[in-house]
């Protein structure tokens, strides 16, 4: 109270100053205020968007669901319901071959596509000994081949040069053969030459050779409760792949398993 009375200027600069303070600290609250708004209002904006983006993908997940039980209408190619990704080694392209365009239905056309260059077949064998290679023992080998179209001539010019480095091992080989709903006249022809070529080639080099073919199939069915469609080619397909799955069950259990089934 002294100074101000002795000194007024003093006391009206100190009350500016704390007005002015007080100025500045209403105007940080008022932004922080305002800044904290903005911050709702921006979370609120992303919880919106999280939320539509899981609807969006929970939409997603139940149309590819049900496109995965409408199997009949969706599926065209055996890589249409094949989930699993396949490593590069297991995979070999076989180039020069459009399909669809170019023709390769018959032994023959294996054949001569196996012809044309010899490097062909040395490049399966060689991916195929790539994979051997990390076994400690080849005890079999499995073939499982279209024996109604060219893939069985390739099969055969294939089992050729394995056989020539696998002398004692077993190869079993399953000739499959898809069912034709309405086959002609030229489809019967070609099938029973395919039928005759392929099988005599590839049970000389097989130590096994078991033909699985699903034509009238629905006969051989007809005293079980079973529903198949046999215009969809995955209805048949399904029914051969039980059989070879139930067929091949007991070397693919574990030793103990396969010795404990055999002494029982």
């Amino acid at each position: 109270a002294d100074l101000i009375a002795r000194n007024p200027y003093q006391a009206a600069l100190a009350a500016r100053d704390e007005d002015q303070w007080e100025e500045e600290r209403l105007q940080r609250r008022l932004q922080q205020a305002r800044s904290i708004k903005q911050l709702k209002q921006e979370l609120a904006q992303h919880e919106r968007a999280k939320a539509l983006r899981r609807k969006k993908r929970q939409e997603q997940i139940g149309k590819s669901q049900r496109q995965n039980f409408e199997l009949d209408g969706n599926v065209r190619y055996w890589s249409d319901y094949l989930k699993l990704h396949l490593h590069a080694k297991n995979i070999h392209e076989m180039s020069g071959l459009r399909h669809t365009v170019d023709p390769f239905d018959q032994y023959a056309h294996g054949v001569e596509y196996a012809a044309e260059s010899a490097d062909r077949i040395l490049d399966m064998a060689d991916a195929f000994r790539v994979l051997a290679e990390e076994c400690d023992q080849v005890s079999g080998i499995q073939v499982l081949v279209d024996t109604d179209s060219g893939f069985s001539g390739v099969a055969d010019k294939l089992l050729q040069e394995l056989r020539s480095d696998y002398t004692y091992t077993p190869i079993y080989t399953v000739g499959v053969q898809p069912h034709l709903p309405s086959p002609s006249h030229y489809d019967r022809m070609r099938r029973t030459y395919n039928s005759c070529m392929a099988t005599t080639a590839l049970a000389e080099h097989s130590s096994i050779f078991v033909p699985l073919s699903a034509q009238d199939l629905h006969r051989r069915l007809a005293h079980m409760d079973v529903s198949i469609d046999m215009t969809q080619p995955f209805h048949t397909s399904a029914v051969l792949g039980a059989a070879l799955h139930t067929a091949t069950l007991p070397y693919r259990l574990s030793p103990s398993a396969v010795s404990s089934s055999a002494s029982t």
